[in-house]
């Protein structure tokens, strides 16, 4: 059988803190706010992205992974469903922010809300389901499936009629979107020589019938 797509359960959280500790250590935003691997060996990390699975099992977010025959995690990809005018720095502060102090250190969380406030004001004001991470295994790479995950949600948001947002930190993951009708939206300039473009997909729309 082929992999398949379903939603994350708290059983998974520890596969796919795993997982994101060693596809997203080095990724251009992440790096900035996890205590560099070689000094704790990488506990930190995993702390944070436990910390950060948990928030995307909740209210509002959907935490998509894909797995294999023997259900071990080859993928996962974090989105966010965010209302008109709601600022995700409201709501990824609350409940779990003792977790991610605990996990990155007092100096890295104010860095991480400094950083998500350069961002907010940069996003999309509308109502928009926002990919927050998007990671494969480094021995599955290279097989679709990051192409898998983007495929199971985006169909879901365009049944829905509705938008989609995300933030590319490297070329293949910007390949990718584009791939998918993201477009270049404003790479914000939160820091200078900061690799980050912003892409936003409008909401589907079906073509009109002229019967």
């Amino acid at each position: 059988m082929s992999p398949a797509v379903r939603a994350a359960a708290r059983g998974d959280v520890p596969a796919v803190a795993e997982l994101l500790a060693a596809s997203l250590t080095r990724d251009a935003f992440f790096a900035q706010l996890l205590p560099d691997p070689t000094q704790d060996g990488g506990f930190g990390a995993l702390q944070f992205f436990s910390a950060y699975a948990m928030t995307h099992l909740g209210r509002d977010r959907a935490l998509d992974v894909v797995v294999d025959d023997d259900e071990r995690v080859l993928g996962v990809a974090a989105w966010t469903y965010r209302p008109r005018g709601r600022s995700s720095l409201v709501s990824r502060q609350t409940g779990l922010s003792v977790r991610y102090l605990r996990s990155i250190g007092p100096r890295r969380l104010i860095r991480a809300v400094a950083l998500r406030r350069g961002l907010e004001y940069r996003r999309p004001h509308g109502t928009h389901w926002w990919l927050s991470a998007i990671a494969v295994s480094p021995v599955s790479r290279g097989g679709g499936l990051a192409k898998t995950l983007l495929q199971h949600r985006l169909a879901r948001i365009d049944a829905a009629g509705e938008a989609a947002y995300a933030e590319a930190t490297d070329v293949e993951i910007r390949e990718l979107l584009l791939r998918f009708r993201f477009l270049p939206h404003e790479t914000p300039g939160i820091e200078p020589d900061y690799p980050m473009q912003s892409m936003t997909r409008e909401p589907y729309r079906a073509p009109r019938r002229y019967d």
